[in-house]
């Protein structure tokens, strides 16, 4: 009876049959005299019966309709509450429980497998094209991935996440799985805006009478994080990940410790050399050489420090130990890696600047370097960031310029001093004989008052390259390797 008008419809029925009743008492009175006693109260009996079977039957009636809709209402209900209600695919309720399922019937040989699929470079089309133009993306992503599998279960996750339930016996048919998958990505998608690219990464896991489904998102959820690192499609999960995983976790808990005691981290320098030979500035690396596992790849220590959201911390570290080198060398400037995180939300530029200027050390000491990657798309992000460091006279540098395809002027506009090109351009150059254009984009970088250096350069062969393409620093173990500061003050600086 939620119906509004079924409610007034019953409200009516009671009422007249009331009202049939009392006309029928009336009557009886006003015909008293010539209707005998038992007669009256026959009557009586009879109609207050029937006025009775009427409520009865009208009730029976609307509360039947009642319970049904309600029926009706709770289904709806517990439908809704498995689907996604921005692309019209399950939601994550609905794919557990699809999971649960299929790990709670599964048998020793595999007959199902899990994929999760994450979409590459969602956050930057969040970023800068607004929060609908995602939600336009991740719906016809989604509509594309029930189109192609409709025989799966389909589900998202939230976010650009997305999970399906697919039928596979052994790695090489989930492996024609992950293939088929991959392929609804070749295409652009129809948006508002206009067709536009995107591509996505696949962690997969197959499904057996030992896995539950936290295992089977878990093992899925390693196999999608190896796909994005290593930069393949897919990946299919393996006991090696599990065991990478551990050490990662294990890395985690000790660099969250090692920030704060300082125990097995320190700072290496190598120096970045102009054409006349003299030492442009030294970039700062952090290492860490840990206690049982030894000395810690840079990029790992980087990965972990992101993924764990310490990359704040490891930042601010290696700046504090810069900071304390610089009062030592004046006339040398510092390279410092930020990552993008770091320059979008300024505080740590504020804070660089508040630490040096307490300890006696001029901000302009300090080149801010950022991967132009980070910023691909996301320029726009950094305007303020890069019009403070410019106040506070910091130089910015982009490394692995031509990574992410930025317009050089736009970097120009936002106050970008120099450009980090990689040895693997100069390498391309090479071996294709495009060395005038790459020695057209070291020209137009010096139309834009713009330093441009050459790094990775690792022997004579390749400085040649770089001197013949206009290179104005270059950078190294060529040059020098990373080592700790003292062994490298003999290095004459540059003015």
């Amino acid at each position: 009876m939620d119906n509004l008008h079924d409610r007034k419809l019953l409200k009516l029925v009671v009422a007249s049959t009331l009202a049939l009743l009392a006309i029928l008492l009336i009557s009886l009175f006003i015909f008293d005299m010539e209707i005998s006693g038992g007669l009256g109260l026959w009557i009586i009996s009879a109609a207050a019966t029937a006025a009775t079977l009427v409520v009865m039957v009208v009730l029976h009636g609307e509360l039947q309709r009642f319970f049904h809709a309600k029926s009706e209402s709770e289904q709806k209900a517990h439908q809704d509450a498995r689907v996604d209600s921005l692309t019209g695919i399950g939601n994550r309720k609905y794919i557990t429980e699809k999971l649960d399922d299929v790990c709670l019937n599964a048998s020793e040989q595999p007959e199902h497998a899990l994929l999760l699929i994450d979409l590459k470079g969602f956050k930057q089309v969040n970023d800068t094209l607004g929060h609908q133009y995602g939600d336009a993306l991740i719906t016809a992503v989604a509509h594309r991935l029930a189109e192609w599998m409709s025989d799966s279960e389909l589900g998202r996750l939230g976010g650009d996440e997305f999970a399906i339930i697919v039928k596979a016996k052994d790695e090489q048919e989930l492996e024609e799985v992950c293939k088929h998958v991959s392929q609804v990505f070749t295409e652009p998608f129809k948006l508002p805006g206009g067709p536009r690219a995107a591509r996505g990464s696949i962690g997969a896991c197959l499904i057996n009478s030992h896995s539950s489904s936290s295992d089977s998102l878990w093992h899925s959820d390693l196999a999608l994080y190896d796909a994005k690192e290593s930069g393949k499609a897919f990946r299919i999960f393996d006991e090696a990940m599990s065991k990478l995983e551990d050490r990662t976790k294990r890395l985690k808990a000790d660099l969250e410790n090692s920030l704060k005691t300082g125990a097995g981290l320190f700072v290496e320098y190598q120096p970045i050399i102009t054409r006349t030979g003299r030492v442009g500035s030294m970039e700062a690396f952090l290492r860490w050489q840990h206690e049982e596992l030894g000395l810690i790849r840079p990029l790992e220590i980087v990965a972990i420090a992101e993924k764990s959201q310490l990359i704040a911390g490891v930042e601010r570290f290696v700046a504090r130990q810069v900071i304390e080198i610089a009062k030592l060398h004046t006339n040398i400037r510092f390279c410092l890696n930020v990552s993008g995180l770091q320059l979008v939300d300024d505080q740590f530029v504020k804070w660089l600047d508040t630490t040096a200027r307490a300890n006696g050390v001029s901000p302009r000491q300090f080149i801010i370097e950022v991967r132009e990657s980070a910023i691909n798309e996301r320029l726009p992000q950094f305007t303020a960031a890069f019009a403070l460091l410019g106040r506070m006279g910091c130089k910015i540098a982009v490394d692995n310029f031509e990574e992410g395809g930025t317009s050089m002027a736009e970097l120009g506009r936002k106050g970008v001093s120099i450009v980090k090109i990689d040895r693997i351009q100069l390498l391309k150059a090479q071996e294709q004989q495009n060395i005038s254009v790459l020695r057209a984009s070291v020209e137009l970088a010096k139309t834009l008052n713009m330093t441009v250096v050459a790094t990775g350069i690792d022997s004579a062969h390749l400085e040649s390259v770089a001197r013949q393409t206009g290179f104005d620093w270059v950078q190294g173990n060529h040059f020098g390797e990373c080592a700790e500061m003292p062994s490298l003050t003999s290095m004459k600086a540059a003015a």
